[in-house]
């Protein structure tokens, strides 16, 4: 339903095909074009064609024209370069699907596992599912304030997953499409279920910098799931933030708000007047 109202609502989406610049001048002349005779049509032709050309030659101008350096190097050089032609063109991965796969299946593996952590994230796992020792129930119907919030907090222009659903059409949804939709994220934590479809992920491989392109391990994988997929994740964070983070050690950066592992590559200590060691 949602991919069938935006391709009616989304002008390019109801378009099979679409050619820049052309409006309902173009089609009346394409349509005149149609419907004369043979001896007409070069006359025609050529005046549909003139007008594609001083369209796009506006249009041109226009883009040149709102180039601005000053709040955005960046965008002002994708469009000098895609007006110039130097855009970058898509160029074939050096390395087969298949490789990249058994990499990310590789990197995904543990190779000596910590059992002792390994217990301790099964306790915390009982615990946040049996609702012991828990502030807040985790499988408890999802309320029309928390879907508002997490849908609030979802980014536009994100990427879609492999059902071509963007943030926008979720954004977007009416309160009989949110009622639904909250439904189903109760049905999933009620019976501890997700659909299979769920699972699913779009790889996108970007090269390293640097990098040896013939190399498996030279990309980094992104993965673009399902956007009401990221939306349950989103539910369900917040629920166990706080009775996740009472489990985690003090020492743990990871998962801990306002924690990082960063160092700096040099330490230097200072004496009790603050100068510098000799």
């Amino acid at each position: 339903m949602l991919l069938n109202t935006a391709k009616r609502a989304v002008p390019r989406g109801r378009r099979n095909h679409y050619t820049p610049c052309w409006d309902d001048q173009c089609q009346n002349l394409l349509e005149k074009y149609q419907k004369a005779v043979i001896s007409d049509h070069p006359t025609i032709a050529n005046s549909l064609c003139s007008y594609i050309s001083e369209k796009r030659r506006k249009r041109r101008e226009d883009s040149v024209e709102q180039i601005d350096f000053t709040h955005s190097s960046r965008e002002a050089w994708s469009v000098l370069n895609r007006l110039t032609g130097k855009a970058k063109q898509f160029r074939p991965v050096p390395v087969t699907t298949n490789a990249i796969a058994s990499r990310l299946v590789e990197n995904g593996r543990h190779k000596k596992p910590d059992r002792q952590y390994s217990i301790s994230v099964h306790k915390v796992v009982h615990q946040l599912t049996t609702n012991t020792h828990s502030d807040v129930n985790l499988c408890e119907e999802v309320s029309n304030t928390g879907m508002t919030q997490a849908i609030h907090n979802m980014k536009c222009g994100k990427a879609p997953g492999p059902d071509n659903i963007h943030p926008e059409f979720i954004k977007n949804l009416g309160p009989s499409g949110l009622k639904w939709l909250a439904a189903l994220f109760s049905t999933c934590m009620r019976l501890n279920l997700l659909p299979k479809i769920w699972r699913k992920a779009n790889i996108i491989t970007i090269l390293k910098p640097g990098r040896d392109a013939k190399v498996p391990k030279s990309y980094r994988p992104i993965s673009l799931l399902y956007v009401p997929f990221k939306i349950l994740e989103r539910l369900i964070l917040s629920r166990i933030t706080l009775n996740v983070e009472k489990c985690l050690q003090d020492f743990q950066a990871g998962f801990h708000a306002e924690r990082s592992t960063h160092r700096p590559s040099t330490a230097t200590v200072f004496d009790h007047r603050g100068r510098p060691p000799t």
